[in-house]
């Protein structure tokens, strides 16, 4: 499911929840290829319909293209459910949800990096940094766009002078990096993260670095 999708599951989590008897979706499911039959076992493990359709929606969120098999279920046997889930408006939720995400993902680099001229951090390491940060927050699993965001908010966070993302070639691999900033000392031990000076002049590939200059 993409993220609008998610959000329509979630919005009506409760009410499917309540309303929902499962077994027949089970086997109509599986026929179609959405969920394994391991899937239908664990759901048919569960005691009440609720806790069943509980463990089916769980599944489904994680499940590749199994949003519009799912509606079509409903439209099915629970015309009102369908209707409910379908004509429901996420896009101001979606919204609050993206603002929120800035929001963290600038105070979440503020308190876990600092700016220092020379050096600098893979993107890789960066994302585990701030996934951590994100999972301590309460906020579950990292969006699969947080790279692109991750990508916006540190120039923004950060206003000390040029912050660049550049590409280097280690062992036939491009390695994404961000300079001039390094992992706050104190939290060091969270992760053996090596940083590395190095000389920009000589190391940055200017044909992909993305570069960004701040004045006050």
């Amino acid at each position: 499911m993409d993220e609008t999708q998610k959000f329509k599951i979630r919005k009506n989590y409760t009410i499917l929840l309540n309303n929902l008897q499962v077994e027949d979706f089970c086997d109509n499911l599986f026929s179609k290829h959405v969920i394994e039959f391991d899937d239908i076992q664990r759901v048919r493990a569960e005691v009440t319909d609720r806790d069943k359709a509980k463990r089916l929606i769980d599944i489904l969120l994680t499940t590749k293209g199994s949003f519009n098999p799912f509606l079509e279920e409903l439209k099915l046997s629970r015309y009102d459910l369908y209707e409910i889930v379908e004509k429901t408006d996420v896009e101001k939720e979606l919204k609050k949800e993206k603002q929120n995400i800035s929001r963290f993902l600038r105070s979440a680099i503020r308190r876990r990096f600092m700016f220092s001229f020379g050096m600098t951090v893979t993107e890789s390491d960066a994302m585990f940094v701030i996934g951590h940060e994100y999972w301590r927050d309460g906020r579950g699993e990292l969006p699969k766009d947080i790279s692109y965001r991750l990508f916006e908010a540190i120039p923004k966070a950060f206003k000390e002078g040029t912050v660049k993302r550049i590409s280097t070639v280690q062992n036939g691999q491009t390695i994404w990096m961000y300079t001039n900033i390094e992992l706050t000392p104190s939290e060091n031990s969270e992760r053996d993260i090596e940083y590395e000076e190095i000389d920009l002049e000589e190391s940055t590939d200017t044909d992909n670095a993305e570069v960004f200059q701040f004045t006050q």
